[in-house]
């Protein structure tokens, strides 16, 4: 019996060593970014624009909460209208190393494509191309790769993956 309590402490103590094995102190820090959206291929609405920007925001490890901001303007024809040409402005909060944080981190593993996100497709491409400067800028990641391919006329290609600071 003595046996099978120990075998029992010694697996809980090594599944808690590997749960805490990534575990990183960390903070919130706001953050915000604008950029200037061209599409050749894809056409958003200012709405849909807005929705595929905070849905990638959050697959990265935004913060949930009301410091999440993102708004797109400058739409031609009104913000229900398709339109090739928009401004985007986000402000949230993502998380940074800090020796004595108040947040718990955690190294996550992200792969960011058009088969991993339910809100992307091949057309989102160019907004991916375009995002990568505020991205990896904004967020706290390690071994990113960060690749897009948008010739017109051929298959998109993206493929964004490695590890993000997230919120345990």
């Amino acid at each position: 019996m003595n046996g099978k309590r120990i075998t029992s402490a010694l697996l809980m103590a090594s599944l808690l060593a590997a749960a805490t094995a990534d575990a990183e102190p960390a903070q919130w820090k706001p953050r915000e970014f604008t950029f200037n959206y061209m599409g050749w291929n894809t056409l958003y609405t200012c709405v849909s624009l807005e929705e595929k920007v905070r849905s990638i925001l959050l697959e990265l490890g935004a913060r949930r909460d009301s410091s999440l901001v993102v708004q797109a303007s400058g739409c031609v024809g009104g913000p229900s209208e398709p339109t090739k040409v928009a401004m985007v402005s986000a402000k949230f909060q993502a998380l940074e190393p800090a020796g004595n944080g108040t947040v718990d981190g955690q190294w996550k593993a992200f792969k960011t494509g058009v088969s991993q996100l339910r809100t992307l497709n091949t057309g989102d491409c160019e907004l991916l191309e375009t995002m990568k400067k505020p991205i990896t800028t904004s967020f706290t990641l390690r071994s990113s790769e960060y690749r897009t391919s948008c010739v017109p006329g051929s298959q998109p290609r993206v493929d964004f993956s490695g590890e993000a600071l997230k919120a345990k």
